[in-house]
């Protein structure tokens, strides 16, 4: 089961990856983005609950304190963020996508604390 979880976030984070940090004009054009402050809770929400399910299953139990997982998933995104602001691939930062990322992170880690509880 930890192989299936550890092959789920490597794989959510490369399309993380490839969704935040491709030159804007690589992206296909979609009505979506509209969206794009749901899609950074999805996103960032839906790594970092992959993540405190795997690190819940892989070693001891219980598992890390939810307050790591939840650095985890704000640390990831802020470095995403700080790279669209940093590298030269036509994306911006935005403090809105910070605070959509942290909603999401923020989500994902108090599911993981529920699963904790019922576990």
């Amino acid at each position: 089961m930890t192989t299936i979880i550890r092959m789920g976030i490597l794989f959510w984070t490369a399309i993380t990856l490839y969704f935040t940090l491709a030159p804007a004009d690589y992206l296909p054009e979609s009505e979506l983005w509209g969206y794009d402050k749901i899609g950074h809770i999805g996103i960032f929400g839906g790594w970092t609950f992959l993540l405190g399910v795997f690190l819940m299953t892989a070693g001891r139990r219980p598992g890390p304190h939810p307050i790591r997982i939840w650095l985890a998933g704000v640390v990831f995104s802020g470095l995403i963020e700080f790279l669209q602001y940093a590298l030269p691939i036509n994306r911006s930062a935005e403090w809105g996508d910070v605070v959509a990322n942290v909603v999401g992170v923020t989500a994902a880690t108090c599911i993981i604390m529920l699963l904790r509880r019922s576990g």
